[in-house]
């Protein structure tokens, strides 16, 4: 049997002292895989939970009859794929900051566009309704980019 100060290495050199070696190596492994399992765990719950990441966007398809966005909004080409739209001076929602429901994205004079997903009405009428269309719905927060 061998002891070990604190803060020094030991070397295992004889039958006991690599038994006991090889002990203490599965229980620091074991603790180790635990340790690991539980950063994972915490890590994804962290991610699920952060409501900042990037809105689903969800795609609509343009072609009439296939199209499910909401009466009250436009299936419309943002330069990658097509995304419902609210119409100019509405959104989905007096929640803002809600991503889920509706965000706008940093498109060149399309600022002020709200996107939602499919199936979702756009009848809140935005604060300043009669704003220049650069300034409208600038309380829907700006997603910097969205996942289809």
């Amino acid at each position: 049997m061998f002891h070990k100060p604190a803060g020094e290495e030991v070397i295992c050199t004889s039958q006991p002292d690599l038994e006991e070696c090889s002990a203490r190596n599965r229980k620091a492994s074991s603790n180790m895989h635990f340790s690991i399992i539980t950063l994972i765990i915490a890590t994804a719950s962290l991610v699920a939970a952060n409501p900042t990441s990037s809105p689903q966007c969800g795609t609509c398809n343009p072609v009439s009859g296939e199209n499910k966005c909401d009466p009250s909004t436009s299936c419309i080409n943002t330069g990658t794929s097509f995304h419902c739209a609210c119409r100019a001076g509405f959104k989905a929602s007096q929640h803002n900051d809600d991503l889920n429901t509706q965000f706008r994205l940093p498109m060149p004079n399309y600022e002020f566009l709200v996107f939602v997903p499919e199936n979702t009405v756009c009848n809140t009428q935005c604060n300043d309704l009669y704003a220049a269309p650069s300034d409208l719905c600038q309380e829907v927060k700006l997603q910097q980019q969205c996942t289809a």
